[in-house]
């Protein structure tokens, strides 16, 4: 991961997260103590908010994936950024209606 992701926060995909846990008979709290983050971390990622990149690769390795199948999107503070640089709509487009 370079420097400028390291920094970022991610959105995972919910349902991968939970059913890899799942598959591998773990609780919240189980995947919580061996990725060494807390439960309410895994309750934050299960439902899709963001987390750290460093607890998004920490899960990873306890469930065995690579980052790009439990990642959901670019990260969070892309938008943030474009923004800021005055590079971004502050809206999204409205769609064309005749």
């Amino acid at each position: 991961m370079n420097p400028q992701e390291n920094a970022a926060s991610f959105r995972l995909k919910a349902g991968a997260l939970r059913e890899l846990r799942r598959r591998l008979g773990l609780t919240q709290a189980e995947l919580a103590d061996t990725a060494g983050v807390s439960r309410r971390t895994i309750q934050t990622a299960e439902n899709g908010g963001a987390v750290a990149a460093w607890t998004a690769r920490a899960l990873c390795e306890v469930l065995e994936v690579p980052l790009a199948r439990l990642r959901a999107s670019c990260p969070v503070a892309t938008r943030e950024r474009l923004l800021l640089a005055g590079l971004a709509p502050a809206s999204p487009p409205r769609p064309y209606r005749r």
